[in-house]
């Protein structure tokens, strides 16, 4: 809330500020036992109990990625007690998670693709001169045994995602080009810790074991698909673990939107290049639900408080009314 005018803008301060940590969060910790329990359902009902415990009929919102899908949901259900909503880079509770884990690897994959354009356009990437050369250096490198500290295909890909989501490519490039010369702490670094059970509660909360199981599958399939490049992300992992977890019954993707819920003043907006939430999630909810749709020419996760344009706009579209 402190740090709210420096990323928003001081007109911000003419609004009564109110953050919530989710459920599952480091703020907001789940007791022993009850880890697992942190649906995006369950998270829109604490965001509606905050407001009833506060006595407020209605409140305005803004939220971004696992909480923009959050509060999505709370407009779906429960569109009254919602007067106007911004959701930066949300998914869609009311498609099928299968569906959009494909869309997701598409947009990953594209994602890949745009960052080896950036880079071969760019003179300050490491890999400039032939980026498919010295990707293959790398992983000559990694074959023979050269590479230091236990960095391999998972941790490249977690690189990935890390340097791609925060729009910085060329950390990436220079993690790759220094590891390929035998020195892989940028890169272990940037790839952080592999994912373990506690990566998947909220994941697997939101969907049936046969959907994690078919998605796992699918995201296991892609990195194991031969390419030039790389690929990026931990995913396979990730909802591989939903087997060894409680099933949840408070799955997405059969969301029955309340009518009142259609037409409102709700502004989505995502980067076009976002590479954790396929843009085609938030496009497609918003054309159903005919809220405005408001997509940044970037290649990154999240807009918001980031870029200035659409930051001034969501800022202008929650003190409209």
């Amino acid at each position: 809330v402190e740090r709210a005018p420096l990323t928003m803008g001081a007109d911000i301060r003419q609004l009564n500020v109110i953050a919530i940590a989710p459920r599952g969060s480091v703020d907001s910790p789940m007791p022993t036992g009850s880890e697992h329990l942190v649906s995006t359902l369950t998270v829109a009902d604490d965001v509606d109990t905050v407001r009833r415990e506060l006595s407020l009929r209605t409140v305005s919102i803004l939220a971004w990625g696992s909480g923009a899908t959050s509060a999505a949901t709370l407009k779906m259900l429960n569109p009254d007690v919602v007067k106007t909503m911004v959701l930066d880079s949300p998914s869609d509770p009311g498609a099928s998670q299968t569906m959009l884990a494909q869309k997701q690897i598409d947009s990953s994959e594209s994602a890949v693709v745009e960052a080896m354009r950036w880079c071969a356009s760019h003179i300050s990437c490491p890999m400039n001169a032939n980026v498919a050369k010295e990707l293959n250096k790398f992983k000559t490198a990694l074959r023979v045994g050269r590479i230091d500290g236990g960095a391999n295909y998972d941790t490249i890909a977690r690189a990935g995602t890390a340097a791609l989501a925060a729009g910085e490519p060329q950390e990436l490039f220079v993690a790759i080009a220094e590891a390929a010369e035998g020195d892989s702490q940028r890169l272990l670094g940037l790839g952080g810790a592999a994912p373990t059970i506690a990566s998947a509660y909220a994941p697997c909360a939101d969907v049936s074991k046969k959907a994690a199981a078919r998605m796992a599958q699918m995201y296991a399939a892609n990195m194991e698909k031969k390419t030039r490049l790389i690929h990026i992300g931990a995913e396979a992992t990730v909802y591989g673990f939903c087997k060894d977890l409680p099933e949840s019954s408070l799955t997405l993707g059969k969301i029955d939107a309340d009518n009142n819920a259609f037409k409102s003043d709700v502004l989505v907006t995502i980067a076009r290049g976002d590479q954790v939430v396929p843009s085609y999630a938030a496009r497609m909810m918003a054309k159903r639900m005919e809220w405005t749709y408001e997509s940044v020419y970037a290649n990154r996760h999240l807009v918001v408080g980031i870029d200035r344009a659409i930051t001034a706009r969501a800022l202008q579209f929650l003190m409209k009314s």
